[in-house]
């Protein structure tokens, strides 16, 4: 394929594969990129025109918390798979080499469900895996707390406003901390919550250079658990649902960064609310290296 579209020339074919038979275990793409043949972006986009497979931005996908409960940590960062959705016999796979026959049978004999793989790069397959399953050195991520309550919730009717969220609830307590000590990390402005009707999951983004990029959704059964969590936690009153309400919440007291956020709660449709926060935090030093230095324009 690359050798048709004049990507690369038969001797650097044939030395790639040259090397494959004296061991060399890797993929054909994988010893071309290295030897500098051609660029991993070249190869995706071969990949997406010639064989039909598609790309996927991770950064700005909506994961199926589904999806993410079909793979194991290990497995995900085995074979660099990232899990998008999941319907009932399939289940959708960003892989960095979709053609990687090891990783697709080892996937759908672990899940057992038909995998269709999409192309994504290895930068945002490495950072969405560390996000949702961990870097495997036992740092809790919030893909973990999210499959945890998915299984402590699973089948359990939706909890009502009036169910207090205190420090019992451990898991839902700890993916809002979690939630709020990543939106300040990756640099957001905003945490907006959307609480959709149904049997639909909440979704929740971070505002970030001005953009909605998504984040988490939470199982349905908990998003008046989620409001009623962030109600307490800004000192507001957890049984009113009809008018908007705002407060602050001060994260120093709740968690380990000191942080101030503007909470604005609002009805919407169906007696569900709308949450958005404001990170207020004191503003982060900045080294010299930082600064960008411009010339006079006199």
């Amino acid at each position: 394929m690359l050798v048709q579209d004049g990507l690369i020339t038969p001797q650097q074919r044939d030395e790639a594969i040259e090397r494959q038979k004296q061991g060399d275990a890797r993929s054909l793409h994988e010893i071309l990129c290295e030897a500098g043949a051609v660029s991993r972006e070249v190869i995706r986009q071969a990949m997406v025109s010639q064989l039909g497979v598609p790309s996927v931005q991770l950064a700005r996908f909506p994961f199926d918390p589904n999806a993410l409960k079909a793979i194991t940590p290990e497995l995900a960062r085995k074979h660099k798979a990232m899990p998008l959705f999941r319907s009932e016999k399939r289940l959708a796979v960003a892989l960095e080499n979709p053609l990687s026959w090891q990783a697709l049978h080892e996937l759908e004999f672990f899940t057992s469900l038909k995998v269709d793989p999409c192309l994504a790069p290895a930068a945002e397959l490495d950072a969405a895996i560390e996000q949702f399953y961990g870097d495997g050195k036992g740092r809790e991520k919030i893909g973990q707390l999210l499959k945890k309550l998915g299984e402590e919730g699973g089948g359990q009717p939706e909890r009502t406003a009036h169910d207090a969220v205190g420090e019992s609830d451990n898991t839902l307590v700890r993916l809002v901390n979690k939630m709020i000590s990543d939106a300040w990390e990756q640099g957001a402005s905003d945490v907006h919550i959307e609480s959709r009707g149904d049997d639909k999951p909440s979704r929740v983004r971070f505002r970030q250079d001005g953009v909605l990029t998504p984040y988490i959704e939470v199982p349905p059964n908990f998003r008046s658990a989620l409001i009623s969590r962030l109600k307490i936690m800004a000192e507001l009153d957890i049984s009113e649902r009809r008018r908007p309400q705002d407060g602050r919440i001060l994260f120093g007291t709740f968690g380990e960064r000191p942080i101030e956020l503007r909470v604005l709660t609002m009805p919407t449709a169906g007696g569900l609310e709308d949450v958005v926060m404001r990170i207020l935090s004191a503003p982060r030093a900045m080294s010299v290296d930082s600064w960008v230095w411009r010339r006079p324009t006199w």
